[in-house]
């Protein structure tokens, strides 16, 4: 009776190592699936923070080049609008400068015709006189 109560009793012990072992197991299988879970979501945690930091990055950099293309077009067209402001400036200056030359011109035109006038003028009052002039000489001959 006592080996068999020996025997009883080892084999609860053996039983109940056995399920500690087993247990053990159990819990070490739990912890590392765990670990392994938890590994999972901080890896997907990381690369859904790395991929929104890319995209808040892509578009800012899309935003800064869509704010660099707008000031290179506006800096285009205030060169564009001085440009043709000032080439507006030159015709309207050479369109002056032109008006009163051809003024100058009409003007000195003007005077020399007067002056061929005035020595048309003269010459034939001169040709009367010397005329006159011979009428009297030739008279007084006669």
């Amino acid at each position: 009776e006592a080996a068999e109560r020996e025997k009883e009793a080892t084999q609860r012990r053996e039983f109940y190592e056995r399920e500690s072992r087993i247990k053990d197991e159990a819990a070490e299988r739990e912890k590392e699936a765990t670990q392994r879970r938890e590994f999972y979501e901080r890896e997907s945690r990381i690369k859904d923070e790395a991929a929104e930091r890319e995209k808040a990055l892509k578009r800012e950099a899309s935003e800064k080049e869509a704010k660099v293309r707008e000031d290179h077009a506006e800096r285009e067209r205030v060169i564009r609008k001085d440009m043709l402001e000032k080439e507006a400036r030159d015709k309207s200056e050479a369109a002056e400068r032109e008006r009163h030359v051809r003024a100058e011109l009409a003007d000195r035109e003007q005077r020399l015709k007067d002056a061929i006038a005035e020595r048309d003028r003269i010459a034939r009052e001169a040709r009367a006189e010397i005329e006159t002039i011979k009428a009297g000489f030739t008279l007084e001959q006669d």
